[in-house]
Formats: structure tokens, C-alpha cells, sequence
């Protein structure tokens, strides 16, 4: 299915996956307005499974684990009884930058990422 970028009345800009005929009726997700598309260049329009170089995650278990693909990922999380919580929707009062995290927290990423 092609990706297009779209944007509500009133400027939340979002990713929408299907075809160019639905996108008029499709609303935003975060007000429900109307959304309209917009023309960018460069995209494309093959959405993979796979993961290149798998994707590491250490809080699922004791020990960290190496998905190769969304499908295998999101089949252990459902496996586990876990749902995934963290999305980034650019502008979302609820996801802040690292410039306003607090001192302990970015110490402990900086532990997290020597492990690997």
C-alpha cells in the first residue's frame, strides 16, 4: 500500500497508509478533522516486515531479545499479555525531547547503551 503524508484544518501532519482515493475521507487521529494530502517527493510506497540488523529489546525479559521482524515482535508482546504504549506523534504534549529530561534519567540511558 502507497504512504502518504496528510495534514488536518488544524496542522497535525500524519502518515497515511492506503490508496489516494481514501485519503479525502479519512480524519485526523487526533482532532477528527477532515485531513488533505500533501505532495512530497522521495517516498516510498513498499511497507517491509522485516527488520535489517534486528531491533534489541531489553524489557521484555530478563535477558534482552533480537526480533528480525514487526510480526515476530508483535507475536511475543501478545505471547507475553504486553501492549505496546509508546508512539511518537510529532507535537504530542506527551513525548518530550531529551533537552528536558532530568539528569538521572539520561545517566541511566547512558548505562543502558554502554551495555551493548
Amino acid at each position: 500500500m502507497p504512504i502518504f503524508d496528510v495534514r488536518c484544518v488544524n496542522g497535525h501532519e500524519a502518515e497515511f497508509i492506503g490508496q489516494s482515493t481514501q485519503v479525502p475521507a479519512h480524519r485526523c487521529d487526533i482532532c477528527g478533522e477532515t485531513v488533505e494530502r500533501l505532495f512530497t517527493v522521495g517516498r516510498s510506497s513498499v511497507v517491509t516486515d522485516s527488520i535489517p540488523g534486528g531491533m534489541i529489546i531489553e524489557n521484555m525479559s530478563p535477558q534482552p531479545m533480537t526480533f528480525y521482524s514487526h510480526s515476530a515482535w508483535r507475536a511475543k508482546m501478545k505471547e507475553l499479555g504486553l501492549v505496546n504504549k509508546v508512539r511518537h506523534v510529532p507535537g504530542d504534549k506527551h513525548v518530550q525531547a531529551w533537552g528536558g529530561t532530568d539528569p538521572q534519567t539520561l545517566e541511566n540511558g547512558r548505562l543502558l547503551a554502554e551495555r551493548q
